[in-house]
């Protein structure tokens, strides 16, 4: 008769060891922010960020832009939304009168959105898709501002947007995230 053993060997405590190292291991590989992951995380969060406040713009019927700024706080590199305030003149015709300015979002998810120290955004608008005309009306809406915030590219309140080509890079890699517009459909991630 063999005696019943109660308990386990060393060989089978070091295997169980060992197998537990391994999925340790496994699982903080794949948790683990690699710069690329977060170079596209940053590029898919700006993306959602520009259709809610597409969809913001057409809600609430007022124009809206992307604005490149600093947290006036920390100094922080980010990005910020914000609405004309057209402070019309009554007597004017012209709805973007020399008092009309830009002001922050606050308060709301489009609110300042600082970007990590390796992240940078560049905006290049596409003016030539859309006509001459086009391109005086966004010359005109973005001057109605200090440099602060001075929007990069604008969300229109009828669903359009200026045609832009936004580039996400980070110093970490070599590669871009590119988000498009052409100002009538979606924005596209590239």
């Amino acid at each position: 008769m063999v005696p019943s053993s109660k308990g386990f060997t060393l060989i089978e405590m070091l295997l169980v060891i060992v197998v537990m190292a391994i999925m340790a291991s496994l699982m903080l590989a794949s948790i683990s922010d690699n710069p690329l992951r977060q170079l596209e995380r940053e590029a898919q969060r700006l993306q959602a960020s520009l259709k809610m406040a597409a969809d913001e713009a057409v809600l609430q019927s007022r124009e809206l832009g992307l604005a490149l700024t600093t947290d006036p706080l920390t100094g922080e590199p980010g990005y910020q939304f914000v609405w004309l305030d057209f402070n019309t003149d009554e007597s004017a015709n012209n709805p973007v009168s020399a008092s009309g300015k830009w002001q922050p979002l606050i308060n709301s998810p489009l609110s300042f959105y600082p970007l990590s120290d390796n992240i940078t955004i560049g905006i290049e608008l596409l003016l030539e898709l859309r006509g001459d005309q086009f391109s005086l009306q966004i010359d005109r809406l973005q001057s109605a501002s200090d440099s602060q915030l001075k929007p990069g590219l604008l969300l229109f309140s009828n669903g359009e947007t200026t045609p832009f080509e936004l580039t996400v890079s980070s110093t970490k890699v070599e590669q871009v995230v590119v988000l498009t517009s052409d100002g009538l459909t979606g924005i596209e991630l590239l």
